[in-house]
């Protein structure tokens, strides 16, 4: 049986065919998908292969900012403020150096990862400005009824299912039901995504919402909804504002013009004209590059690992249960999978040793440059790391 190269319920199945109960009657898939996921959080806590950027935009006053859970966080690499390289110092060297280290303001170049709480990353010194963010309505994505430049209409193939070309007004009586704007075609931008406006008109004299929901790889990650205009003649206009502590995740100008990511209206009576789509977005300066556990596993979700590590999963899943007492158990088995994932650990490790040394690169007067000066560019990644957005 082939490796799997997809999801984890595709590797469950080719993990009870090695095991030779491909009909479940020792082991059920549901039993060796709990495997599955300890044995990826085993691996990626000791290996460190999942590798992850993101920002943490600058707060006028603010010192301390907790790493938002949905990262996934589990070990610091660097960081970087303005593309300064930004070192980690133990808080009895800020004692003795400055004791008000903690509401000192000025450029945040170094950091403190003690103390604060759990994933908690404190910047020394405390950032005296926000980041910059656009003008929302120089962004404006989609919709001919925009205000702002830089318009993209609906147009071939269409953004939006719907009933008119126009502005994509949808009458429950001849039409779906659900609106979907994808496809957006948004060339990158230099930050993270600050906040979605989505503006519609809605009239709908049931008192039934609309509702309104971001979604990315079939996953609903932000939703509002709104109720309607109850006169038919005048349309509510409303903008629904989603920001980043909606959907807790960065997002990019990449994600948005992900074929993946789309904007559904749902609504059960009533008409929709869906206006446009605009964005916002902070140019942080604040960047933080960590070592992640990945996402608790869901049995059709792509699992954060190259292919190449599904076999070195594949033997510590068949470990585990070969040694789970009763029907099946084998220890002489268990022993043997258990070496062939240390193996393969082993194996990943060196890996990363070995091409560790084209990280640092020697610059000027005999490499008497700092260390941190001479570390990777900011946002270059080691070819063995699987970079996830």
């Amino acid at each position: 049986m082939a490796l799997p190269t997809t999801t984890p319920t595709n590797l469950a199945d080719f993990v009870l065919a090695e095991l030779g109960d491909s009909d479940q009657t020792i082991w059920t898939q549901a039993e060796i998908l709990t495997y599955v996921q300890r044995t990826l959080h085993d691996f990626m806590t000791r290996t460190l292969c999942l590798w992850k950027r993101y920002s943490l935009s600058d707060v006028a006053g603010q010192s301390t900012y907790v790493i938002p859970a949905a990262y996934n966080f589990h070990q610091m690499d660097r960081a970087e403020w303005d593309s300064w390289a930004v070192n980690p110092v133990p808080m009895r060297q800020l004692m003795a150096g400055n004791g008000r280290f903690e509401t000192s303001g000025q450029q945040p170049l170094s950091y403190l990862m003690e103390g604060d709480g759990i994933a908690t990353l404190r910047k020394i010194g405390v950032p005296t400005a926000n980041d910059a963010a656009s003008t929302a309505s120089d962004f404006a994505l989609a919709g001919l009824g925009a205000d702002g430049g830089g318009l993209e209409p609906w147009g071939d193939p269409d953004r939006i299912t719907a009933d008119d070309d126009l502005y994509a007004t949808a009458d429950t009586s001849i039409q779906t039901n659900d609106l979907v704007a994808s496809n957006f075609g948004l060339n990158a931008l230099g930050g993270s995504i600050a906040s979605l406006v989505v503006r519609l008109k809605f009239t709908n004299d049931t008192g039934s919402p609309a509702v309104v929901s971001l979604v990315r790889n079939a996953i609903t990650i932000a939703q509002k909804s709104v109720v309607g205009s109850t006169d038919l003649g005048t349309p509510l206009a409303v903008d629904l504002t989603f920001t980043k502590t909606d959907w807790l995740v960065d997002l990019t100008g990449g994600d948005i013009s992900d074929p993946t990511f789309a904007v559904h209206v749902f609504f059960t009576a009533g008409v929709v004209i869906f206006d446009y789509v605009k964005i916002q977005y902070w140019t942080p300066k604040f960047i933080i590059e960590f070592f992640a556990v990945g996402d608790d596993i869901a049995a059709d979700a792509a699992i954060e690992l190259p292919t190449r590590y599904m076999v070195h999963i594949s033997h510590g899943a068949k470990s585990r249960a070969y040694k789970r007492d009763g029907d099946g158990q084998s220890l002489k088995m268990a022993a043997f999978w258990a070496a062939r994932y240390e193996d393969g650990i082993e194996m990943v490790l060196r890996r990363k040793e070995r091409l560790n040394r084209r990280r640092i690169g020697n610059i000027g007067n005999d490499g008497k440059v700092p260390e941190s000066y001479r570390s990777r560019n900011p946002g270059s990644l080691p070819a063995y790391f699987p970079r996830v957005e």
